[in-house]
């Protein structure tokens, strides 16, 4: 406790900076001189770094969210009362030295098999095709483990949307109202 009231005991709770002064605050780990770092006079919380990487909470490190039961473990709520888009998640590669082919972000789908081996069992990621500045183009593209191999579904480009770029025994079919194979490629 200190003569500033930086800290008090109000209630049960301790109270950080109650005042409202720029005070920050700075937990150490072993290795880490800010492993948590709130900075008082930017509004925001640190953990890993004091760099302001552009977020109310930012975090220099990965990070692993558990939960032992079927609720979302991350749920993004947008409270904006306007018709732009929201929320929104993005992935953003900031490389000093960018290249045609760098990948730029996966949502990677992991689960155990039978023999408890935690396995890919599907991805979509984007690709770089090319990185020219006004003739910037990329691809998605969609995996799925086919009989233990992750297999390409679908390929997005610039010139051309693929299926089974792999050329894997896998059909195509299309259903209609009542026709459960109105369009149907043999794979």
């Amino acid at each position: 406790l200190t003569a500033t009231g930086a800290v008090n005991l109000n209630g049960g709770a301790f109270i950080f900076n109650e005042a409202g002064a720029d005070l920050d605050f700075r937990v150490e780990s072993s290795s880490k001189t800010h492993a948590i770092f709130v900075d008082a006079g930017n509004n925001h919380v640190n953990i890993n770094t004091t760099d302001d990487l552009g977020a109310d909470l930012n975090v220099d490190g990965g990070i692993a969210v558990q939960n032992g039961s079927n609720l979302p473990q991350l749920t993004l709520i947008s409270t904006d009362q306007d018709a732009n888009v929201g929320p929104i998640i993005k992935f953003k590669r900031d490389s000093s030295s960018p290249a045609d082919g760098d990948t730029v972000g996966s949502l990677d789908f992991f689960a155990d098999n039978s023999n408890g081996d935690n396995e890919r069992f599907a991805d979509i990621f984007c690709v770089l095709d090319d990185i020219t500045d006004g003739t910037e183009d990329a691809r998605i593209n969609m995996r799925t483990a086919v009989a233990g191999t992750m297999r390409q579904r679908l390929s997005i480009n610039a010139s051309e949307t693929v299926f089974n770029d792999d050329s894997v025994d896998i059909d195509f079919r299309v259903e209609s109202n009542g026709n459960a194979n109105m369009l149907v490629v043999d794979g």
